[in-house]
């Protein structure tokens, strides 16, 4: 039976059989978080919460302080909701949990390897985040976004398509630079545009390593969620943008406008 969160697709180097392979794999789920992150799923499915996000939430001790995000949302029509991503995984899951709460209808765009989650897998659309080889599957998710958008459904995105880590350019710890697919997302379908802001960041001892190498960064998301328990997310959400506002924009100019509405929504203390 298939586990979730393979660590074949995290190192795919660690394909294949043998005993050697196998054993280092084993090793790997713990170093990297994945047997934590497993365990933490079984534990959710015992939480009474109705939406798989908020049960592993639940069970993982994360509060949510979120003050009138649920009530930013459209009842109904085409909405994207954006944020930035601070944390990788705490932010995902809360963002996921406050639109189902809202709409039944909300997919979310979402790094593939969380489709082997059984539980979130219905709500996902994959995006290889990790693997530069897969653009056909990619634009077919795109083009997945786009038809459910057209239909009058709810899409959850981050358009860093990243988490947020040091920036030299801006020397801080920020998002990366944003896809402009989700600009032309909403250009397309036309749709209503919900801009969220989260707070918070990381640890210094997940900044430091993504400084040296992005994959250190990757190899660090699993255990910086695990470390995050008890924790409380903030966020906060701005105005809706309606479509007439990203009107004679093209895909990059919307881009910047988008993420600069995201960074203007004011945080609660």
């Amino acid at each position: 039976m298939n586990q979730p969160l393979p660590i074949e697709a995290l190192l795919p180097s660690l394909a294949g059989g043998g005993r050697v392979k196998t054993a280092v794999r084993h090793g790997m789920e713990i170093l990297l978080g994945v047997r934590g992150v497993r365990r933490l799923v079984e534990r959710a499915e015992q939480e009474a919460e109705v939406h798989a996000s908020s049960r592993i939430l639940a069970a993982h001790r994360v509060r949510l302080a979120a003050p009138g995000v649920r009530e930013a949302l459209p009842p109904s029509g085409p909405v994207i909701v954006i944020a930035n991503h601070p944390f990788g995984a705490s932010d995902a899951l809360a963002l996921l949990s406050l639109c189902q709460q809202a709409r039944p209808d909300v997919q979310f765009l979402a790094n593939a390897i969380l489709t082997t989650i059984p539980s979130l897998a219905p709500h996902l659309i994959p995006l290889e985040i990790l693997a530069a080889a897969e653009p056909r599957r990619n634009l077919a998710s795109l083009r997945q976004s786009l038809g459910h958008l057209k239909k009058g459904g709810m899409l959850g995105i981050f358009p860093a398509g990243a988490v947020s880590c040091f920036q030299w350019r801006e020397r801080q710890v920020t998002d990366p630079a944003w896809s402009h697919h989700v600009a032309a997302l909403a250009l397309k379908s036309r749709a209503i545009v919900v801009p969220v802001r989260f707070a918070g960041r990381n640890p210094w001892w997940f900044q430091l390593p993504g400084m040296i190498h992005p994959l250190l960064r990757s190899a660090l998301l699993l255990p910086a969620f695990l470390a995050g328990r008890g924790q409380t997310v903030h966020c906060a959400a701005g105005p809706p943008i309606p479509p007439e506002d990203l009107s004679g924009m093209d895909p990059m100019e919307a881009t910047l406008h988008l993420r600069a509405a995201v960074g203007a929504v004011p945080l609660p203390p």
